[in-house]
């Protein structure tokens, strides 16, 4: 659901380091690939906790700095929120889960985390949020998520761009290509910091669809949702990030398995 944005000022704050929540983190794994989420934080006003994304292939390098998600709803609509203080944390095989309260905000949330390995150097992340209003009246929720990624273990040297005629963003840097889909929702993209600053500023912000091309540099970049949610109403949202080699990588793979495949017979 597309919306009327507001214009995004330039701020310089950088957000305080926040106390971990232990034990809300957990690993998640299938084939070739595995996800790791770093402790829920325990205030909404700091930087998401970092995660780790590895598919397999050459080194197996770490393709993911942060992956977290804000809220910001029409009762406490002073600034977003990084969801915080998660319960009842589950990590097993390839599936997670998370909650939230936010009693402050009226609402609920509940996270679930999937990844798939779809083959040496190849693997998908996928979260979906469902959020529920706690209250006695209609709320409007803003729903955010944010992707610092590292493709290839670095941070810098990405080059980034709308994936052809759809609104997910293509990444490549190296031997790695990235795609971060939100379901065609605005997105906000740009150098490190840029985005970041505007989930922890203290203000509201509304992302514009801006930042795109970019690069090659220190990239991140974010999806925003919508929801008009009655009293008890849910509504939910999802994001994906799926790593593959670069084609020429890709192909060289393909000719090393047809030459395995020769030499089993």
């Amino acid at each position: 659901m597309r919306f009327a944005t507001t214009a995004i000022a330039a701020v310089g704050f950088v957000a305080l380091p926040v106390l971990a929540q232990p034990g809300t983190g957990g690993t998640i794994s299938h084939l070739n690939a595995s996800f790791t989420q770093g402790d829920s934080p325990t205030v909404g006003t700091g930087n998401g906790p970092t995660g780790a994304f590895q598919v397999g292939g050459t080194g197996n390098p770490d393709h993911l700095g942060t992956s977290w998600w804000w809220t910001r709803t029409s009762v406490a609509n002073t600034r977003e929120l990084a969801n915080n203080n998660a319960f009842g944390p589950s990590w097993s095989g390839r599936v997670g889960q998370l909650s939230f309260n936010d009693a402050g905000s009226g609402i609920a949330i509940t996270r679930t985390y999937l990844v798939t390995g779809l083959g040496d150097g190849r693997g998908v992340l996928e979260e979906g949020t469902t959020v529920t209003n706690t209250t006695g009246q209609t709320l409007t929720v803003d729903l955010f998520h944010f992707l610092d990624p590292t493709l290839g273990g670095n941070a810098g040297g990405i080059s980034a761009a709308i994936n052809g005629a759809t609104s997910s963003i293509r990444m490549e840097s190296g031997s790695w290509v990235a795609f971060y889909e939100g379901a065609g929702q605005p997105f906000q993209a740009g150098a490190a910091g840029n985005v970041l600053s505007l989930l922890t500023n203290g203000s509201p912000d509304n992302f514009n669809n801006t930042g795109l091309p970019f690069g090659p540099g220190d990239f991140e970049a974010g999806f925003q949702w919508r929801f008009i949610l009655g009293p008890g109403e849910a509504a939910s949202a999802s994001m994906t990030y799926t790593i593959v080699p670069t084609p020429g990588v890709l192909a060289l793979l393909g000719v090393a398995g047809m030459v395995g495949v020769r030499r089993r017979r």
